[in-house]
C-alpha cells in the first residue's frame, strides 16, 4: 500500500514519508530567519511584531498572510524543540501498558521531527502531549490518521495553529482536572474559535475548504469532547465537518489528511443521522467509492475493509428510515421492495472471511479478567494493532445493526430467498461476542487518551441489543432446551454487562449514562422503531 512503512516507525516518520511522496506537497527543512527581526507585514505597516513563526501575532489576530523574506537567511532546525515561557506542561503519566522502549520511540520520534519542524512551541508541545508511542500503539490513532499530518501542517494556517493549541490545551486539562488547566484551556478555545471564523467569513475560498481547516474544526471538536460530552456542545463542530466536507465534495486527488478526515466524520456523522430519522449526508454515489487514506497496515484487506465499512455506515441510516417507514405502512408494496432490496445488498456486504483472518493471524487470545464476563467467555482478544481492533469493532456493530434492521423487514415483507433466520441469528450473537470479548484491549487503550473507551461506547450499546433481542426470544439460535436456559442466563448477564461498562465509559469522558428502560428504547429505535425527542442532542455552553 502507497505510503507505508515498517510497522516500528513512529507516526511523525510515516508524515514525513508521506509529505515527501512523488505528487505531495513536500515540506521544507529550512527555517526562515530574518535580520531585521520583523516580519514584512509590521515592517511596512512600522507597528510592533511579535517576531512569532511561523505567524506572527499582529498577522494572525488580522487574518493577515505573514511572511519573513527581508535579508532572509536560512537556518537549519537542530536539536530538540524547546517549550517556550509559559506552555502548558504535561502532567506526569506512569500508565506504560505497551512492550516498546519508550525512550527509543521517543528518540525516533524526535530525529524524525527535528529536520521537518519549525523551531517553535507550539509543535514541540504538540510532540508532547501525543507521547512517543509510535503510531500503531498510540492510541490517537482512533481519532484518524490525519492526526499524524498535523506538525508537519502547522504554520499554513492560522485556524489550524490556534486549534492545535487548543487541542493541547485541553488535553492537559483533560488529564489533570486543574481548574487553573481548565481555565487556559478556555482561553484558548476562545481564541481558536476567534481564529476558525476569521478563516471561515474570509475571502478565500481555498482556505476555507482545505485539509488544514477540517482538521482544525475537528480539534475543536476532540477539545469539546475534553471538556465533556454531556454538554454535547462538540456535536456543533461534528455538523460543521460535516457541511465543509460536503461543500468540498470528494475530490479524486484529495490529499490523505482530508481521506483521513472524512473517515473519522463517519461515526459522529452516522450516529447524528440515526437518531435524527434522516440519511447521511454522504450518502449518495459521489461518496460511497472516496477511497481511505493510506496508513501503515499489515493487513492488506484493510482497504478493502474500510471501504466497505464506510459504505455501510453512510447507508444504514437510509435502511433505518426505510424499515421504520415500512413498519407504519406495511402494506406499501414499493417501499417494502425497496427497503428489502438495500437490506440484501448490506448483508451481502460481509466481511465475514476478512474478519476470520484477522482473528486469526492478527490478535492472540488471553485470559479474561473480568470474572462476570470469564464465566461466558473465558478467552479475550489482543489485538497487534490499533488499526485492527477499530476495522473489527466497528464491523460488528455496523453488522449487527444491519442484521437487526434484516429480521425486522423480513417479518413485514416476507419474500426474501436471502434472508434466513438461523443465519442472522448465528451471525449476530457472534459479532455481539466478538464486541465483548475485544473491550478488555479497548480499556487498555488510554495512552496518552482513553480512546478505546471512547470508541467502545456504541458498539457495546448496539450489542446490548443484541442480548436483549436473545432475551425476549426474538433471536432463537434452535438449540435444545437445556441449552436455551443457558442462553437466556447469558443474554439476561451479557445485556446489563454491555450496559454497565458502556456506561463506565461514558463516566470516563463525562457523557449521560444510559438507564436500561432508555437503552431499550433506543435500540427499538435503530431496529425502525419510533424515535424519542430525548433522543435528539441538546446542545449546551460550555
Amino acid at each position: 500500500m502507497g505510503g507505508s512503512c515498517k510497522p516500528s516507525c513512529s507516526w511523525l516518520e510515516w508524515a514525513t514519508r508521506q509529505s515527501s511522496t512523488p505528487g505531495r506537497v513536500s515540506e521544507s527543512f529550512v527555517l526562515a530567519m530574518t535580520r531585521m527581526g520583523k516580519c514584512d507585514v509590521c515592517r511596512q505597516r512600522k507597528v510592533k511584531c511579535d517576531e512569532r513563526h511561523p505567524q506572527c501575532g499582529q498577522c494572525m489576530k488580522k487574518n493577515r498572510p505573514c511572511q519573513y523574506e527581508y535579508g532572509k537567511v536560512p537556518k537549519f532546525v537542530s536539536g530538540q524543540p524547546k517549550l517556550a515561557d509559559g506552555a502548558f506542561r504535561m502532567p506526569a503519566d506512569d500508565s506504560s501498558d505497551f512492550s516498546e522502549d519508550s525512550s527509543t520511540a521517543e528518540q525516533s520520534w524526535n530525529e524524525n521531527a527535528r529536520p521537518n519542524a519549525f523551531d517553535d512551541s507550539l509543535r514541540a508541545r504538540f510532540i508532547e502531549v501525543m507521547g512517543p508511542k509510535p503510531m500503531q500503539w498510540n492510541s490517537s490513532f482512533l481519532w484518524g490518521t490525519w492526526i499524524a499530518l498535523v506538525p508537519a501542517r502547522l504554520g499554513k494556517n492560522s485556524a489550524l495553529d490556534a486549534a492545535t493549541a487548543c487541542f493541547i490545551a485541553g488535553s492537559i486539562a483533560h488529564r489533570s482536572k486543574s481548574e487553573a488547566n481548565i481555565a487556559a484551556a478556555r482561553k484558548q478555545y476562545s481564541k481558536a474559535l476567534l481564529s476558525l471564523q476569521n478563516v471561515l467569513t474570509g475571502m478565500d475560498q481555498d482556505l476555507r475548504l482545505s485539509s488544514e481547516t477540517l482538521a482544525a474544526v475537528k480539534f475543536l471538536l476532540v477539545f469539546e469532547t475534553f471538556l465533556g460530552m454531556r454538554t454535547n456542545r462538540w456535536v456543533s463542530h461534528s455538523r460543521g465537518l460535516t457541511d465543509l466536507l460536503v461543500a468540498r465534495g470528494p475530490e479524486a486527488d484529495a490529499d490523505d489528511m482530508n481521506r483521513s478526515l472524512f473517515y473519522a466524520s463517519l461515526p459522529h456523522e452516522f450516529t447524528e443521522a440515526l437518531l435524527n430519522g434522516v440519511d447521511s449526508a454522504f450518502d449518495s454515489p459521489t461518496w460511497i467509492y472516496f477511497p481511505p487514506p493510506d496508513y501503515p497496515t499489515e493487513c492488506p484487506a484493510f482497504t478493502i475493509a474500510y471501504q466497505v465499512i464506510m459504505q455501510q455506515m453512510v447507508r444504514i441510516p437510509r435502511l433505518t428510515r426505510l424499515a421504520r417507514e415500512v413498519r407504519s405502512d406495511p402494506y406499501n408494496i414499493d417501499l417494502g421492495m425497496e427497503a428489502l432490496a438495500l437490506a440484501e445488498k448490506l448483508y451481502l456486504s460481509d466481511l465475514g472471511t476478512i474478519v476470520d483472518g484477522v482473528v486469526n493471524s492478527y490478535s492472540e487470545w488471553f485470559p479474561t479478567l473480568d470474572e462476570g464476563l470469564a464465566r461466558y467467555y473465558p478467552d479475550s482478544i489482543e489485538f497487534s494493532s490499533l488499526s485492527v481492533f477499530e476495522t473489527l469493532i466497528r464491523y460488528c456493530f455496523c453488522r449487527i445493526l444491519i442484521l437487526g434492521l434484516c429480521r425486522v423487514l423480513k417479518e413485514v415483507v416476507p419474500f426474501s430467498p436471502i434472508l434466513d433466520s438461523a443465519s442472522l441469528a448465528y451471525e449476530e450473537l457472534r459479532n455481539a461476542s466478538l464486541i465483548a470479548t475485544s473491550m478488555q484491549y479497548a480499556e487498555k487503550q488510554k495512552n496518552p487518551f482513553p480512546l478505546g473507551a471512547l470508541l467502545g461506547i456504541l458498539p457495546l450499546q448496539v450489542a446490548f441489543g443484541t442480548w436483549w433481542r436473545v432475551q425476549r426470544g426474538d433471536i432463537d439460535e434452535n438449540t435444545a432446551e437445556v441449552d436455551r436456559s443457558w442462553e437466556k442466563e447469558r443474554a439476561s448477564f451479557m445485556k446489563e454487562w454491555c450496559r454497565e461498562k458502556s456506561n463506565g465509559m461514558l463516566r470516563i469522558w463525562n457523557g449521560h449514562e444510559k438507564s436500561t428502560s432508555r437503552l431499550e428504547v433506543q435500540i427499538a429505535a435503530l431496529e425502525g422503531g419510533p424515535l424519542m425527542e430525548w433522543m435528539k442532542r441538546r446542545i449546551t455552553p460550555l
